[in-house]
């Protein structure tokens, strides 16, 4: 789970940038068990005053992985990066 704690949108976008790296791990940890099961989506929940959540189906997998790569080089996260590029 995510916890956001901004109280406006100005906010929100500034905490994502600021916790990018978090956010990558997150999403990709979750994609990467959803790759393992075979599982059609995965879901991660966020806490935030806004009221979202993350949800990726299976088509997008890719993309994420992808996307996300060069984050998890930069926080030295090899084992994800790793599994990231097996997958791909």
């Amino acid at each position: 789970m995510l916890k956001l704690k901004s109280e406006t949108l100005e906010d929100l976008l500034k905490e994502m940038v600021q916790r990018k790296g978090e956010i990558s791990t997150c999403v990709v940890t979750r994609v990467l068990e959803g790759l393992r099961m075979g599982t059609p989506s995965v879901h991660i929940e966020v806490e935030s005053n806004f009221g979202m959540d993350i949800y990726v189906d299976d088509v997008n997998y890719r993309d994420v992985l992808e996307t996300n790569l060069n984050t998890l080089l930069e926080l030295e996260e090899y084992e994800l990066a790793n599994e990231c590029k097996n997958w791909l």
